[in-house]
């Protein structure tokens, strides 16, 4: 059997295959940001965060307010599908008595989430507001968000691909206390900057999540997830080189305001319009 060792063409060879991978990916988003360059003579501290800003109102911002929408379906059917439990839970009693079935209420309380969670499909499937549907925000802005951290990154002089030279205009530009875009900041402000906005994105969607639950949820523990997520995220700006660490800034801090301005202008906890029940129902 013919084995390849480190070091050896094998391995020189799925160097090459990658870079090629990689620049197929990223050359686009090259020529795209030294043509907008060219075309429009801004300097490249003012060019990242107005391209940073188009992308994302053009692209995420439709999707992000798409999103808000089927959470306030959801947040209206939420009172609806919790009043059913108990409903579920009397039926069932009451059709193990007539057989005769002795189930436990153990037994019942699955039952009864069990057909909650259809009855969850169903109702949300009705209004369009399926989980599935809130994937697509996601399954754009994450390559979006890493195509031009790559690209950045490359034109920095920090990457290895061949086919995006170093940028001239990072080692010459800067702004305020940036002497150039191609190092890192050394005072630390664009790195605490992107850690507090990541933090406050955070905050700002933990608001959603109910306040009377009981116990530990999934989503509160994913919102634990990502305020560590934050840490970590911001100690990877103090590494980054400005170019990036003022891409992340603007990205960051535009989700934040467009968050804030949706939970003012789309809040997603609306007083459902469901009628109370009457109790004379429940006594027949």
């Amino acid at each position: 059997m013919l084995r390849i060792r480190p070091g050896s063409g094998g391995s020189r060879f799925a160097s090459v295959k990658l870079q090629r991978s990689f620049s197929e990916y990223l050359v686009p988003v090259h020529t795209a940001l030294t043509s907008l360059h060219q075309f429009t003579g801004l300097s490249w501290p003012v060019l990242i965060p107005l391209t940073t800003i188009g992308l994302r109102l053009a692209l995420t911002t439709p999707l992000a307010v798409l999103n808000r929408k089927r959470a306030q379906k959801q947040a209206k059917l939420a009172p609806l599908l919790q009043a059913m439990v108990p409903v579920f839970k009397a039926q069932l009693a009451a059709g193990a008595a007539a057989k005769r079935h002795e189930l436990t209420a153990e037994q019942i309380g699955v039952l009864a989430t069990k057909e909650r969670r259809k009855q969850r499909i169903s109702l949300y499937k009705e209004a369009k507001c399926q989980n599935w549907r809130m994937l697509l925000l996601p399954a754009i802005q994450i390559p979006l968000f890493v195509a031009m951290s790559l690209t950045l990154r490359s034109m920095c002089g920090w990457s290895v691909l061949d086919s995006i030279p170093l940028e001239q205009g990072f080692t010459e530009q800067g702004f305020g206390w940036i002497q150039s875009l191609d190092r890192p900041d050394n005072y630390g402000i664009l790195p605490l900057a992107v850690g507090a906005f990541s933090l406050g994105n955070v905050e700002l969607h933990s608001r959603a999540l109910p306040t009377n639950s009981q116990g530990p949820s999934v989503a509160a523990a994913l919102i634990n997830f990502s305020r560590f997520g934050c840490v970590l995220f911001m100690a990877m700006a103090f590494q980054a080189p400005s170019a990036i660490g003022l891409y992340w800034l603007s990205s960051n801090a535009f989700s934040f305001v467009q968050t804030a301005l949706m939970d003012k202008y789309l809040p997603i906890r609306v007083q459902p319009d469901y009628p109370t029940a009457d109790p004379t129902v429940s006594s027949k």
